[in-house]
């Protein structure tokens, strides 16, 4: 975010807002976003150098979730309906967190149009960028954790090629 000289990331993205989140994903909206004339919109605010002043705005529908599993965000709202009201909770937590951004990364093909009116109603004076380039780079970055998974499952994959192709090898030697 510092080289790239932004004050603050909007992760809009399922699949951002849960690497973020550590792996929180909305059990209701896991295949589709639609929830009537709107759709859901999780929105993940990161402000630069402030991991303390995030917050992650969710449906209400992941109430439930949170209360069994809390995210790691200071301020975690699951109040929502839409991507209006989404994003406005999003500004208003900017807003009242003091934050005046003159540089806002967006997941520019993640937030539906709506929702972006209301980002740049209330910063019209922003820059705007698209976060695709941060937050890619920052999931490339993996744990101890995240690498032993990854070990895990590469092996297991190479383990049911190396079966299928020993299998194939024996059908194809008695045909």
């Amino acid at each position: 975010m510092e080289e790239a000289g932004i004050d603050v990331v909007l992760a809009t993205s399922k699949h951002n807002v849960q690497y973020l989140l550590g792996g929180h994903r909305a059990d209701f909206f896991d295949y589709m976003d639609a929830t009537g004339v709107t759709r859901y919109l999780p929105v993940l605010v990161y402000p630069k150098g402030a991991p303390g002043r995030a917050a992650y705005i969710g449906h209400r529908l992941e109430k439930f979730q949170r209360e069994v599993k809390p995210m790691w965000t200071p301020e975690t709202q699951t109040n929502t309906w839409g991507s209006v009201d989404a994003m406005q909770k999003a500004v208003d937590h900017m807003r009242k967190i003091g934050l005046k951004p003159k540089r806002i990364a967006a997941e520019l093909d993640s937030s539906p149009y709506d929702a972006s009116q209301v980002l740049r109603a209330a910063f019209p004076d922003a820059e705007w960028v698209d976060a695709l380039f941060v937050l890619e780079r920052q999931r490339v970055k993996k744990s101890a954790k995240e690498l032993q998974s990854l070990k895990y499952a590469s092996e297991a994959v190479i383990r049911s090629m190396q079966a299928v192709i020993a299998a194939s090898k024996a059908r194809h030697h008695q045909g």
